[in-house]
């Protein structure tokens, strides 16, 4: 998608945390802490325009599900258009209800990972923490929260709640993101 899209979609919705998609260094750091082997059910928290969502799908062979969480409604309604795969299913939600997604759509499975581009800055505190705790409600043990973020607001709550965490940068995306990898 174009940047002057991107921003048209900014002003619009202020949930959207970029101006532009990220990087393919960037999405190739964060993917690169996924192992192939194990990522047999993966959600992604606001694909967007559907970067990750692609690479993904064209890197990692052993995907079962493949659940893409969008509020944005223009957003969900690309996806619905581009992304045909028997895998993915794409819910027009909130990161919010990960948990009554997988209760209701998905008779409670666990996940192995989690990948996260949503401005966690910009939430209230209770619904940030909200989302983190379900997230790692929602990992299997040792299954992986994976998020990119412009600023590192998040990161301070992740080690309360994850047994191990790790941040990188990637400097090769616009603006430089921190990498984190969270992990249950």
């Amino acid at each position: 998608m174009k940047r002057p899209v991107m921003i048209k979609y900014l002003l619009k919705d202020p949930d959207i945390g970029a101006l532009a998609a990220t990087s393919i260094f960037g999405v190739q750091h964060v993917c690169s802490k996924i192992n192939p082997d194990d990522a047999k059910v993966i959600v992604e928290y606001g694909p967007g325009t559907g970067v990750f969502t692609n690479y993904i799908l064209k890197n990692f062979n052993h995907i079962e599900k493949f659940i893409l969480i969008e509020k944005n409604k223009d957003f969900y309604n690309l996806l619905k258009k581009t992304i045909v795969d028997k895998r993915v299913c794409i819910f027009n939600d909130s990161a919010e209800n990960i948990l009554d997604i997988l209760h209701h759509h998905y008779r409670k499975t666990k996940v192995n990972y989690i990948i996260s581009g949503i401005p966690f800055s910009y939430f209230d505190e209770s619904v940030r923490l909200r989302i983190l705790i379900d997230t790692r409600e929602a990992l299997v043990e040792s299954g992986k929260f994976l998020i990119y973020q412009y600023r590192r607001l998040i990161y301070k709550y992740l080690s309360e709640l994850f047994s191990h965490v790790t941040y990188e940068r990637e400097i090769r995306n616009f603006p430089p993101l921190f990498i984190c990898e969270a992990i249950k």
